[in-house]
Formats: C-alpha cells, sequence, structure tokens
C-alpha cells in the first residue's frame, strides 16, 4: 500500500445557510466539492442523487444519505485514513460554501509549508489546525481595493479602467475596484460620468462577444451580494446606479448581476469594509490627501491600490503611505510573473510570484564542518 501524506480535507457544501451551520442535513441534489491534498483524482464536485449518495473516484460509493455535515467529515476521514494513511495525517474542515468555516479537526503533519489562495476567515480557521505544528503558511487572501481619483486626474483614461476594475470577472477577484475615493472637486463629474458608463455596461454570456460582464458564480451568491446592497440602501448610502439581479428576459434564468455603485459618506459601513466580491462599487469623497490616505487604510485588508493623478510627485507620494502590496498608478490589475503579489494585513502572508514566492518553501541551514589539515606526525 502506498503511504500518502493527506494534509487538508474538505467538504463545501453549496445550499448551507448560515444559521444552519454544524447541524445541517446533507440532502438529495446538495453540492459537495471534495478536495484532498496529493490526490489529484480526489478533487471533485459531486451532486448528492436521489437517494442519498455521491461516487468518489478512488474511494467508490459514499453515502450521505440524512447525516450532517460533520457527520459526513468524520466518515470521510475514517475512510481516507484506513485507505491511505498508517498514520492520522488528516485535518478536515467543513464549510459553509463561499461563506464561514464550521469547524476544524485533527492537525495538519505534512507538508512543512502550505501556499493557500481564499478567503480570511476560512484561511485563518486552516492556520489555527496548523499552529500546533508550527506549521508555516502562504497566504494569498482577499481584498478591498481603494481606487484614489485626485482633482487633476486624466477622466477620459480613468473612468474606463474604472469601470473594468469593477466589472472584470464580475466583481468576483481579489484585486477587483470595489472602493473609489474622490477628490471632492471632480466628485460631481465621476459620479455622473462613471454612472453612465455602469449604466450601459451589457451583461451576457461569457462567451458572447458582444457582452461587457459575464455572470456571478451562482444565483446564491446573486441573492448574497444583492442582500449586502440593500442593507447598504437601508443604512444610508446614496443609490447612484442601483444594478442588481437581471429578473427579465433569458438572463434572469442565469446568475446575472448588473454593476451598482453606491454614495457613501461613513468608511465604517459594511459595503465599504467587507469584501463584497460582486460588481457592487461604494463611492466616497475627500478633501486632503491625508484624508485620502487615511480612507484608504481604513480597512483590515492591504492587498492593492490604484492611485490616478498628472502630477509627477503626488502618486508616488500617495503610494508609498499605502498599506497595500500592490500599488498601480494610473493603471489597475497590472501583474508580473516576474514581480511579487500579496498583501498586508487580513490580505496575508508571504508573497505570490517574484523571488520572494519561494521564501515560503525555503528553510535556511548553517553548517560548521571543522577539518584538521595538520599533518598526521604533527598532531598532538
Amino acid at each position: 500500500m502506498r503511504n500518502w501524506s493527506i494534509a487538508v480535507v474538505a467538504l463545501l457544501f453549496s445550499v448551507v445557510a448560515s444559521a444552519q451551520i454544524g447541524d445541517y442535513v446533507i440532502g438529495p441534489k446538495d453540492l459537495l466539492q471534495i478536495s484532498v491534498l496529493e490526490i489529484p483524482d480526489l478533487n471533485v464536485e459531486r451532486r448528492v442523487t436521489d437517494n442519498g449518495t455521491i461516487d468518489l473516484p478512488l474511494l467508490g460509493q459514499f453515502n450521505v444519505a440524512g447525516i450532517t455535515a460533520t457527520e459526513a467529515r468524520a466518515q470521510l476521514e475514517t475512510l481516507l485514513r484506513d485507505k491511505y494513511v498508517n498514520r492520522a495525517n488528516v485535518s478536515v474542515i467543513v464549510k459553509e460554501y463561499g461563506n464561514k468555516p464550521v469547524s476544524v479537526v485533527g492537525s495538519v503533519a505534512k507538508p512543512g509549508s502550505l501556499s493557500i489562495s481564499g478567503k480570511w476567515s476560512l484561511l485563518q480557521a486552516i492556520s489555527a489546525a496548523g499552529a500546533k505544528n508550527l506549521k508555516r503558511f502562504g497566504l494569498e487572501l482577499g481584498g478591498k481595493t481603494p481606487v484614489l481619483v485626485f482633482d487633476d486626474a486624466d477622466l477620459d483614461k480613468a473612468l474606463p479602467a474604472i469601470e473594468k476594475a469593477l466589472t472584470v470577472f464580475a466583481g468576483q477577484f481579489c484585486m477587483t475596484g470595489s472602493r473609489l475615493l474622490v477628490h471632492r472637486p471632480v466628485l460631481d463629474a465621476v459620479r455622473e460620468r462613471l454612472g453612465s458608463r455602469l449604466e450601459a455596461v451589457k451583461v451576457g454570456p461569457a462567451a458572447d462577444a458582444a457582452s461587457d460582464m459575464g455572470p456571478m458564480i451562482n444565483k446564491q451568491s446573486v441573492t448574497r451580494v444583492d442582500a449586502l446592497v440593500e442593507a447598504a440602501i437601508a443604512q444610508g448610502a446614496k443609490v447612484v446606479v442601483r444594478g442588481g439581479p437581471v429578473r427579465e428576459g433569458p438572463l434572469s434564468a442565469g446568475a446575472f448581476y448588473r454593476p451598482t455603485l453606491l454614495e457613501i459618506n461613513d468608511p465604517a459601513m459594511s459595503i465599504a469594509q467587507d469584501e463584497v466580491f460582486g460588481p457592487v462599487l461604494a463611492m466616497q469623497a475627500f478633501d486632503t490627501e491625508a484624508e485620502a490616505v487615511a480612507l484608504a487604510n481604513d480597512s483590515i485588508y492591504g492587498l492593492a491600490a490604484s492611485v490616478w493623478s498628472r502630477d509627477v510627485d503626488r502618486p508616488l507620494r500617495i503610494a508609498r503611505q499605502l498599506e497595500a502590496g500592490t500599488v498601480w498608478i494610473n493603471n489597475w490589475a497590472v501583474v508580473y510573473d516576474e514581480t511579487e503579489e500579496g498583501g498586508y494585513k487580513q490580505s496575508g502572508l508571504g508573497r505570490m510570484n517574484g523571488v520572494a514566492a519561494m521564501d515560503d518553501f525555503i528553510e535556511y541551514r548553517t553548517f560548521v564542518h571543522e577539518v584538521d589539515l595538520a599533518p598526521a606526525a604533527d598532531r598532538p
């Protein structure tokens, strides 16, 4: 029998409601995503059949009828341990699909380092599981990218880029430009012109060249994002462009969400602090450079930022003060394999790409080897 080192087993359930986490009973048609490090054939997505089973490569039929997510995790952990490992090197995570982790059990014994991308709350749970073995992690987590537009910015160049910063991947991108900080002298112009651009965005199938923005990952995400927008409006956000779910016509059958632009005055609002992961942009005015920097840094995230100004010195002066791993000046989402990518604060640990990407996987050692080179006759 081959000895596999299984580090993480993750079961993700797409239909679990927040209030039901932990006690949720798996039912027919529920979607399960299973990922096992070092056994690629087990990285599968399976929908529960009417009789309550799923078929797993290498493991055969797995019965989940009428059991809870926690019980399914425990049974799969036992099945994997019995079949593939001699020691319990299995850590199992059960989480709500796209939301909060339920629980982490066991320990991550191997490998020595893990490099993971994902939601910060989930990676906090994984890091806690690895802490007992002093596991080293490289974490690329979420972001709440601020886009700073100063009064001397070239709006003809800036606004098309800001539109794409919101709509690329339908806002489902860790570097999505989801916060727009605008110098007050140009606030009215930005509001009017950007609002018109976002209203004109044509959502549609990604395979259709005429589409400006494709769908979200699923309808659950559409519902989740729209609830966040409604909550922001209830908290006082001003609607510039409502956008929202497509409810009529052929696209209503899909997960299509039109871009939304909200104007806020309170940076503590959830819509300005939480990663929405959808095409929703929160806009706020600032009066001074110091205020712009303070607003940009007022976040648990620090993955990236974008600064727009035609001044020679101002963009670099601002960029040096921003708590962000990547700062684009008069641009957005320029990423090269040769340059480091990663964030401050809850946006992660370590860096992807560039030379620094190797640091998570390197152990530095020193060897001191004393060699006596004196002839044997001269030795005491």
